[in-house]
């Protein structure tokens, strides 16, 4: 039981962290989040436990570049699949939610994975450039590059500002 109170208290001061960043959450979706990350965080006996996400469509508008996955940009990179797909479903739920938000949970739940979610890491890929409709002073629309390396959100390319500029994945295809 003493460990019950104890999550009982640390999800209090989550849920008090988190609404200090994104007010209007609802406690539900705080405990969704969690749950995505680390379903053992609540007991199996606690009312919570039966909070799930529910299959997340993966294909959304962002930022104004539509993302359509087509081959899995994500491979090798799940933990920042699941980090975008808790982000999105909390956009959904709290339109004015914010990523910190699911960074400041995070960094209670699985303080090591928040330390290294999103890092810079070597990575080979041919994409081919989609674009958003707009022109790109460096990319052409259909044409293929090769990665130098990726975030789970974020490409760099050698030949593109020097490999120190990075560009969305939602603007290529993975061929």
């Amino acid at each position: 039981m003493k460990n019950q109170n104890h999550k009982v208290e640390k999800f209090q001061e989550i849920l008090t962290e988190a609404k200090k960043i994104t007010p209007e959450i609802e406690e539900e979706t705080v405990v969704k989040i969690i749950n995505h990350f680390d379903p053992d965080f609540f007991d199996k006996n606690d009312p919570f436990s039966s909070l799930r996400f529910a299959n997340i469509d993966r294909s959304c508008v962002l930022g104004g570049c539509n993302l359509t996955l087509g081959k899995d940009q994500y491979e090798g990179f799940r933990d920042e699949q699941k980090y975008d797909e808790v982000l999105w479903a909390a956009v959904d739920e709290c339109y004015r939610f914010r990523a910190r938000t699911v960074d400041k949970i995070l960094s209670f739940i699985l303080p090591e994975l928040a330390e290294r979610i999103f890092e810079v890491r070597p990575c080979t890929r041919k994409l081919k450039f989609i674009g958003d409709g707009q022109e790109h002073p460096y990319f052409e629309v259909g044409k293929i590059y090769e990665s130098k390396d990726f975030t789970g959100a974020t490409y760099s390319f050698a030949d593109y500002q020097n490999g120190e500029r990075r560009i969305g994945f939602c603007y290529f295809e993975w061929c």
